[in-house]
């Protein structure tokens, strides 16, 4: 966390608030008001610097162009350019005797601003020169005076010599945007986009094409295997779209040039009312900032090897250069669930254009056999995975939702793993209470017999919890749980405990313990309370199975973030496994002469494709317990 001047700036770097943020689809969550302060000449008042209903507008307009079919009808521009840029190249080495010094930087913004000309422009193309050529200037103007006087207020309301540079390159470009459009008999709000359509892809995709040339030259067995594959694929055509989709060893040299030279390192969002991303309360106004290049050279995700390039990492696309979540265990078996940013097209950057390749395997802990991928699907919406068993047939089966929060519903999905077909299903009669505040990829759900079980509440309330900012919004009535029959894949919904008469302070939690459905809470932050359903789907059978003082787990108090969680009963039910989050330990406790064992978690790994492990998660081990006790 730092400041900005009066701009308090809190730096993201926990993975689940990340896709968490870039999923989030509330107008409360936007652009930061500095670019557009900053950075006003060069970015307007279009797409790229809009919040809101006026952003949604701008991308009605704008988003068409920008279909996948449009950018295939533009690849005839894109050889022309490339054609060109070669033949200049070609004369400048020919007339220094097949050797030349070629500043690849210069040349690339030119081809870049040549190819969007083309596209934009037309046959006035040659207009669209003029105009990358004044944004140049205005670029690198803006550039260095914002460093040096930006901090300063009303700075760049002040007729200086540079604000007056400023205004009039400006001015020259709106002038010269507007002209086509105004002879295209386009209506002038398309100029703002037209505008910043022309500055985003004409610096970024020149970035991002300088920096993979320079890692080919770097690298010759890579440049070796990318230039065979051109030359086997094209056999000396002109490459289409067709071609370029074939072309392996090349689309992995490019993504890996991408995470390691983003061409926008640096993600920034501001908050427009108090929020809450995973645990962070986030305050109004505080802008949050995602450091995209910290973040694609983590150890911790992409290994030992993170600095270095290789693209080999992308061997089997991008799904599998990222580690993965468990969506649940079961006979034996744990569902793994992963997913993986596509990669973002150098144009218009926005979090809400992000899409993700989401993907499913079974692992055996048992044999470390490992599954092909099944279910891969595309989809912009932050999904949780669900993993169960259909007990009539014995076909396992993962449930996916997604939280539309403008809609208050949810996008529901069920998989079979015998017919590795998604099919929609009907929605929750109830929004699950963890889907709606998280979104997150990891399973909030319990199976148990047969059946998916979620902690929802009946009333949709503000997703930020209840205790800190709404207490007055949620009575215990509104407490339920919703079930879905694997079998059936119906709902069903059962209340909660009678004597669950007093909303937590923290939130609860569903399990099982002792071949029995549980719910567990925190009570006064003194107790903990452990209920069981003695006959599942019996509302009547709920029965108080313990009330544990925390003085008896050795605690002097419950930290007013953490949470328990049980995972296991003895087979005598006389010893309870519980995991605490906020010290990170298992507590070994036995209820009938009150002694406790703590153990302190080290390390908790995460499952990657193969099997092995990656980064340190805490909040998992739950998803292990089924499976390692019918494993033994």
């Amino acid at each position: 966390m730092f400041s900005y001047g009066n701009i308090q700036t809190l730096c993201v770097r926990q993975l689940d608030i990340v896709k968490e943020m870039t999923t989030c689809t509330s107008f409360d969550l936007g652009k930061a008001s500095f670019h557009k302060k900053l950075l006003g000449p060069l970015l307007g008042d279009g797409i790229l610097t809009s919040n809101g209903t006026t952003w949604a507008h701008h991308r009605k307009i704008l988003a068409p162009e920008l279909y996948i079919d449009k950018v295939k009808g533009m690849i005839n521009i894109v050889s022309e350019s490339c054609e060109s840029l070669q033949n200049l190249w070609s004369s400048k080495i020919e007339a220094q005797n097949g050797v030349a010094d070629i500043n690849i930087d210069k040349d690339l913004r030119r081809f870049s601003g040549n190819v969007i000309s083309r596209a934009c422009f037309g046959s006035d193309y040659t207009k669209g020169e003029d105009i990358f050529l004044k944004l140049g200037a205005l670029q690198e103007i803006v550039c260095s005076w914002k460093n040096l006087s930006s901090a300063i207020p009303g700075m760049r309301y002040l007729p200086t010599n540079t604000n007056r540079k400023i205004w009039k390159l400006e001015k020259e470009v709106k002038s010269l945007i507007l002209e086509v459009v105004k002879n295209r008999k386009e209506k002038t709000s398309f100029e703002k986009d037209l505008l910043q359509m022309v500055i985003e892809g004409f610096e970024t995709t020149a970035v991002a094409a300088t920096w993979c040339l320079m890692l080919l030259a770097s690298n010759h067995s890579w440049q070796d295997r990318a230039r065979a594959e051109v030359l086997e694929i094209c056999k000396g055509k002109v490459p289409d779209f067709d071609m370029l989709s074939k072309m392996k060893q090349l689309t992995m040299v490019i993504h890996e040039s991408l995470r390691l030279y983003p061409p926008v390192p640096l993600m920034s969002r501001q908050v427009f009312k108090d929020m809450k991303f995973g645990n962070i309360d986030v305050p109004k106004g505080t802008d949050l900032w995602i450091l995209i290049l910290t973040m694609h050279t983590n150890p911790d995700i992409w290994g030992d090897d993170a600095y270095k390039f290789n693209p080999e990492r992308f061997a089997n696309g991008t799904a599998s250069a990222y580690c993965s979540h468990i969506a649940g265990s079961c006979n034996g078996l744990i569902c793994l669930t992963g997913f993986r940013y596509l990669p973002v097209t150098p144009t218009l950057y926005h979090h809400r254009e992000y899409k993700y390749t989401y993907w499913l395997r079974l692992w055996n802990p048992a044999t470390r056999a490992i599954s092909e991928k099944i279910g891969c699907f595309i989809d912009s919406g932050g999904f949780s995975f669900n993993f169960g068993c259909d007990n009539s047939t014995g076909t396992f089966k993962v449930v996916a939702s997604c939280y539309i929060r403008d809609q208050l519903t949810c996008d529901v999905r069920v998989i079979s793993f015998d017919e590795n077909v998604w099919r929609n299903i009907q929605s929750f009669p109830v929004v699950p209470f963890n889907l709606s505040c998280y979104g997150s990829l990891e399973h909030d759900a319990v199976f148990f017999n047969g059946t998916l079980n979620w902690l929802a509440i009946r009333n949709d309330i503000p997703y930020i919890w209840y205790h800190e900012d709404h207490p007055e919004d949620l009575t215990v009535e509104q407490f339920v749980i919703v079930l879905l029959d694997l079998g059936t894949e119906t709902y069903n919904m059962y209340t909660l405990p009678q004597g669950f008469d007093e909303v937590p302070p923290e939130r609860p939690t569903v399990g099982v313990l002792g071949n029995c459905f549980c719910l567990s809470y925190s009570y006064k932050e003194t107790d903990f309370i452990i209920w069981q359903m003695k006959r599942f789907g019996i509302e009547e059978s709920w029965t108080q199975f313990l009330k544990i003082n925390y003085h008896d787990l050795q605690l002097n108090y419950c930290f007013s973030n953490d949470y328990f969680l049980p995972l296991f009963l003895s087979k005598d039910g006389d010893t309870l496994i519980l995991y605490g989050s906020q010290e990170r330990q298992l507590f070994l406790y036995n209820w009938r002469d009150h002694r406790v064992e703590r153990i302190g978690v080290n390390v908790h790994k995460t499952i990657i494709d193969d099997g092995t492990h990656n980064n340190s998660r805490w909040n998992l081990a739950d998803g292990f317990v089924e499976s390692l006790t019918s494993i033994c």
